[in-house]
């Protein structure tokens, strides 16, 4: 175990090396009206990178939010990057798909077949509850939830 901290250790330094030196290096760019300008490495690696488009071959410049969404993944998938937006899209897509003929088999159930018995009320409830509350509400609570009871933190 010992072994492996100091690896970690010498490692971490030689990456605090490395980001101290990339930001005292400075990067000059063409400006499309033809003059020069000097800014950080940091700063224009990081927010402006070039692509062409097919149809006219021009080289333009996209902001860093762009490469948040269309970018590969950085600084362990804490950053943004294509495959977490594909993710996103396939999640909201998957459980559309799951959930919404159950909630309209539920509500058709409710309105028209269902007795007025204690089950049926706590759904009704239940369904105003979730209607009336926000759902940051009910993330947070989730949150709570997974991490703190389920997660053992």
């Amino acid at each position: 175990m010992n072994n492996l901290e100091r690896k970690y250790r010498e490692k971490e330094d030689t990456l605090t090396a490395l980001y101290t030196t990339a930001r005292e290096k400075e990067v000059v760019v063409l400006l499309a009206d033809g003059r020069e300008k000097s800014c950080p490495f940091f700063r224009s690696s990081a927010s402006m990178h070039q692509i062409k488009w097919g149809f006219c071959q021009n080289e333009f410049l996209y902001s860093k939010v762009l490469g948040i969404y269309m970018g590969e993944l950085r600084e362990a998938n804490t950053e943004g990057g294509s495959s977490r937006n594909f993710g996103t899209v396939m999640l909201v897509l998957i459980m559309s798909i799951a959930v919404v003929p159950l909630g309209v088999l539920t509500a058709v159930y409710l309105k028209e077949y269902a007795r007025d018995s204690f089950i049926a009320r706590l759904v009704r409830i239940s369904v105003s509850n979730l209607a009336g509350v926000p759902s940051i509400v009910f993330g947070v609570f989730g949150l709570g939830f997974f991490i703190y009871f389920i997660g053992g933190v």
